[in-house]
């Protein structure tokens, strides 16, 4: 008995076309692997060339979709598209963390291009603190975890070094207009900062050494 591969309507003297299709079935079934072969090419094109992150993984997801209801038809036998969708659904989901990682090292790069051009300390930081947290955001779906740790790390160590320069700048100012306790206030938030990032402290005795020796000069004077 003859049944369409497609809606399953099964006959006796059903007719169905080479690809195993009725009537119905060989108007509609052909016409929607071409949309979404198209709507799958045009995706993934915009995947490649977009550089907005929401645009890129929204793109996959719609071509991952198409993809999955084409494989419907795959596995009813039914001719799609070349490379087959279940070839073309596996490569996009084991490419789909590392287009998401470059993507991270791209806008990583970026960010700190624009914050180390900033006119100001303020700009810069905050540059590079909305990157952060975009990497934050998207750590788990990328495909090398430890890759994305080192990106954040170069974002949280210019921050970090940003901030101490913002510290240690407010002092020097404080020191040269003769306002030794504020010149103190700014070099203690420096020395919190030393002491409470993520940096081992060993990797900065010197520089704590040398900011203490500062706030114990301008104690001294201030007395």
């Amino acid at each position: 008995m003859a049944e369409c591969k497609s809606c399953g309507k099964r006959g006796v003297f059903l007719s169905l076309s080479r690809d195993g299709l009725c009537g119905e079935c060989a108007m509609v079934v052909p016409r929607d692997v071409e949309n979404r072969a198209r709507i799958i090419k045009e995706s993934m094109a915009l995947v490649e060339k977009t550089a907005n992150l929401d645009t890129m993984m929204s793109r996959m997801d719609v071509a991952a979709d198409n993809l999955r209801a084409l494989l419907k038809y795959e596995r009813s036998g039914i001719p799609t598209i070349t490379p087959s969708p279940s070839h073309l659904l596996g490569e996009l989901e084991r490419n789909r963390g590392q287009i998401i990682l470059k993507w991270a090292e791209d806008s990583a790069a970026v960010a700190l291009t624009k914050a180390a051009a900033a006119l100001s300390q303020k700009t810069a930081m905050s540059t590079a603190e909305k990157a952060l947290v975009k990497l934050r955001e998207i750590h788990h779906k990328t495909s090398d975890p430890a890759k994305m740790d080192a990106l954040e790390g170069r974002l949280e160590g210019f921050i970090h070094d940003k901030q101490l320069e913002v510290h240690l700048e407010a002092a020097r100012k404080a020191e040269f207009k003769g306002q030794p306790k504020k010149a103190i206030d700014a070099y203690q938030e420096a020395v919190y900062l030393l002491r409470t990032d993520r940096i081992d402290d060993g990797k900065q005795t010197q520089q704590i050494a040398e900011i203490e020796e500062k706030i114990k000069k301008l104690g001294i004077q201030g007395s």
